[in-house]
């Protein structure tokens, strides 16, 4: 029986994706306690979003800085064995020709979608947030901020640097903040 190189090409390239997003949900799991609106818990709620409210996730000064850096950490993880893959695939004289353009411009994808989220993470960083991670999908981006309460002005100002930084209009940039209590 043989196996097609490019079916397998799309099956690995659907299962390094599918490790990312199961990742990245187990790492928000396990690190933020997300709440239903407060009954007095210390919870504060944040900007108004498309007719919804957002609340600040309560979480001390380590938890924060841990979440957000081990996000990052295992963001790269994931990112590195993509590329590794792609560029196995890209570089194999027995991968289709097709295969190889696909590797390629995954490859271009993934380093453009790693330099915008680096962009916008510094222009927030740049606001005077402690802390941040930027996470960008094809139709939308969320940013996930430490530090000082940032009021409805804060947020948008937020939104519109990270919206210009990722090119995503500003409705579709959510803006999840981890809050200062416990």
């Amino acid at each position: 029986m043989m196996i097609n190189r490019e079916k397998a090409t799309i099956v690995l390239t659907l299962a390094a994706i599918a490790i990312m997003l199961l990742i990245g949900l187990k790492l928000i799991s396990g690190y933020l306690e997300i709440r239903t609106p407060p009954a007095s818990t210390g919870d504060v709620p944040v900007a108004d979003t498309m007719g919804e409210e957002s609340w600040v996730v309560n979480a001390n000064e380590e938890d924060r800085g841990g979440f957000l850096s081990e996000y990052r950490l295992e963001r790269d993880r994931v990112r590195s064995r993509e590329t590794t893959l792609l560029r196995e695939i890209a570089t194999d004289a027995t991968s289709t020709a097709r295969a190889r353009e696909e590797a390629f411009a995954r490859l271009v994808a993934i380093a453009d979608r790693e330099e915008k989220e680096l962009q916008a993470e510094a222009l927030v960083k740049a606001q005077g947030f402690v802390d941040c991670a930027v996470i960008m999908n094809p139709s939308a981006t969320m940013v996930m901020i430490s530090g000082s309460a940032a009021d409805t002005g804060g947020q948008d100002r937020i939104k519109k640097s990270v919206s210009m930084a990722t090119g995503h209009t500003e409705k579709s940039v959510s803006v999840l903040q981890i809050g200062t209590g416990n």
